[in-house]
């Protein structure tokens, strides 16, 4: 393979040293250090004014992660906070754990609920998930009151001092400690497997899960860490106030809560801080107003839903973006980005052609490849020994027998039977409404199916998604079914979220084996992208990208997914002929060179007479034709159903 896919990680110490420096989280760190060491200086007011936005920073945190990122809004999260109060109270007045034992306490318990509360999330969604929640709000409230042994009832109970060992710390210390600790750990998440994860489940969750990402897992996950954060908050609440009291935890403290890290950017760190910095410091400055601070939050909310949906970071980055826009000489944002795209098809025009290498290597000859098993293509390293990249996975046989998918009484699909050989270039046809991305729905599982699809040795029939994925299978979308707000490297991270691995642990504190991991997928991702000419648009967000881009992008994260067979729903659709049958040809010259099956539905008979070995014709959800692509051509049943008579 040529040196020039070669994954980038020749980066120096040095240079690495220096990235670390210029680390917004090393910003970020910085600044509290200096915001605590200011704080230390206030009057015990206003140190206690600061001590409530950062603990409600922390709880915010976890509603970044959980509304934000997730995408699932929870109305119920005072409950969370209250487990964290009475833990808190409790073990504080009971035991000699100290903070230590309060926070643990208060994390067990917390995460326990919000797995218990997850688990409707799997199924519910939106609305409906917000009714339940609610509904736990209430529930939670009563359970407080009444719950006298361990809450107090309506008198509540009182919290002990803040010790840690035989040293006691005051608010201020505790909360700037946790709140440094919750950002960090956040932030690892965010930016790494599990931020994407969540991120890709929320912008487009069939093409998440048709990468092999757990989506059930991930959303508990989510609603999991997010409670644990809540708990850490309510710990600090307890202390805050004194005296814990159920009446503190009603819906409106949820909502109040929402409504904070929508107002400060509900997908930044920085918005959760900014979120509580105003809704609890901005009332200290105008107590005049509090009467009226209902009416107030939901003036803002309509202004920023109007003009800034991100919230006030979201202002921010635009009043950032204009000021960039007007030191280049561009006013128009969409003019700065057809001049990047310009830029990178420049380049690209006079970039080495990589695809050419791959394309003299000898092709890849398959044998005994119907042997392997699921368990035995489970994840693995995109480089091979000499540390280059690697997409080189063998196709298998895929077989297809009696497959139906109905919809009611409908039949999109009726007893369909082909075989695909290993290394095979198919193509699958027919008119609008045929059954072919149904079809494509249905052997990855997206679709429910009878009959009969095996891929090598392993029936598919029963598997999951993620089961087929790690069997071999990926595809692109007719849609694109592009993650909004993600990059081309996002997008090619995403693909590999099989092959990176870590745990959620490691991942938290970014165990130096999580940070090689993510080097090395970032280098896999920089070379794949390459291949595919979207070096200049890396970074880019994909969704603002030409079309002809963002189709190379779908295709960039199919790959990703190291498929032993891929399926292309339309990859050439809406583009011009050269450009469909440039990147048509860049990819099959990648698949042929490693032997990876390739299915391709399209409405271009002659791109598909030129590239497939084989063409299957549906109609009307049957399977009317089966053959080389010049005896399709001729076949009468063909020409009356796909070509017009």
């Amino acid at each position: 393979m040529s040196e020039a896919l070669a994954p980038r990680t020749d980066r120096t110490l040095q240079q690495r040293g220096l990235d670390l420096a210029r680390s917004p989280r090393i910003y970020g760190i910085v600044a509290l250090l200096i915001a605590y060491s200011i704080v230390r200086t206030w009057s015990s007011y206003d140190q206690f004014v600061a001590a409530s936005i950062g603990l409600y920073a922390i709880v915010g945190a976890g509603l970044v992660l959980l509304v934000g990122v997730s995408g699932q809004l929870s109305l119920g999260h005072a409950a969370f906070l209250a487990v964290g109060a009475y833990s808190a109270t409790n073990i504080s007045m009971e035991t000699g754990w100290g903070l230590p034992g309060e926070i643990a306490v208060a994390l067990v318990v917390s995460i326990a609920v919000g797995a218990l509360v997850g688990l409707p999330s799997l199924r519910l969604s939106g609305l409906y998930l917000a009714v339940g929640t609610l509904a736990l709000g209430f529930a939670g409230q009563q359970l407080l009151y009444n719950w006298e042994e361990v809450t107090g009832g309506g008198f509540g109970e009182s919290v002990g001092d803040i010790q840690i060992g035989n040293r006691l710390y005051t608010l201020v210390d505790a909360t700037f400690l946790l709140l440094g600790i919750s950002f960090v750990l956040v932030s690892n998440l965010l930016r790494g497997r599990t931020g994407r994860a969540l991120n890709a489940i929320r912008t487009a969750e069939p093409a998440a899960r048709a990468v092999g990402i757990e989506v059930a897992r991930r959303r508990v996950l989510a609603f999991s860490m997010s409670s644990a954060l809540a708990g850490v908050g309510g710990v600090l609440y307890a202390h805050a106030v004194s005296r814990v009291t159920p009446e503190t935890f009603n819906v409106d403290l949820s909502i109040f809560l929402v409504i904070m890290v929508i107002i400060g950017g509900q997908r930044s760190l920085l918005g959760a801080l900014l979120g509580a910095a105003f809704v609890v410091g901005l009332p200290e400055q105008f107590r005049d107003l509090q009467d009226y601070d209902g009416l107030i939050y939901g003036a803002i909310l309509l202004v920023l839903i109007q003009f800034s949906p991100d919230g006030l970071v979201g202002l921010g980055q635009k009043i950032v973006a204009v000021v960039r826009r007007r030191r280049s000489g561009v006013d128009d944002e969409e003019a700065m980005i057809e001049r990047e795209v310009e830029a990178a098809m420049a380049a690209l025009e006079e970039s080495p052609d990589i695809v050419g290498e791959i394309a003299e290597r000898e092709a890849v000859v398959v044998e005994g490849a119907g042997d392997v098993e699921v368990d035995e293509v489970e994840a693995t390293a995109f480089t091979g020994s000499a540390g280059r990249l690697d997409l080189t996975l063998p196709g298998l046989p895929l077989r297809l027998t009696d497959v139906e998918v109905s919809y009611g009484g409908v039949r999109a699909v009726e007893g369909v039977s082909f075989t695909v050989a290993a290394g095979e270039v198919a193509g699958l046809i027919g008119p609008n409404g045929a059954g072919k991305t149904t079809l494509f729905n249905a052997i990855t599982g997206l679709t429910k199916a009878t009959g009969s699809i095996a891929f090598g040795d392993t029936d598919l029939t029963p598997l999951s998604v993620r089961r087929r994925v790690a069997a071999g299978l990926g595809r692109t979308f007719q849609n694109l079914s592009l993650h909004e707000g993600m990059t081309p490297i996002d997008h090619v991270l995403v693909g590999a979220h099989r092959h990176v691995r870590y745990n959620t642990f490691a991942e938290m504190v970014w165990w130096p084996t999580v940070a090689r991991a993510e080097r090395e997928a970032v280098a896999m991702a920089l070379d794949l992208l390459e291949l595919l000419g979207l070096t200049e648009v890396a970074r880019e967000r994909a969704d603002l990208l030409p079309y002809d881009l963002q189709k190379r992008v779908d295709v960039a994260r199919a790959l990703a997914s190291r498929p032993r067979i891929l399926m292309l729903d339309e990859p050439a659709a809406g583009l011009p002929s050269d450009e469909a049958d440039a990147l048509i040809d860049r990819v099959l010259t990648l698949t042929r060179a490693s032997g990876t099956s390739v299915m391709i539905i399209e409405h271009n008979v002659e791109l598909v007479s030129r590239v497939c070995d084989q063409v299957r014709v549906l109609d009307a959800g049957l399977l009317i034709a089966d053959a080389r692509p010049a005896e399709i051509l001729q076949d009468e049943r063909v020409v009356e159903a796909y070509l017009g008579g």
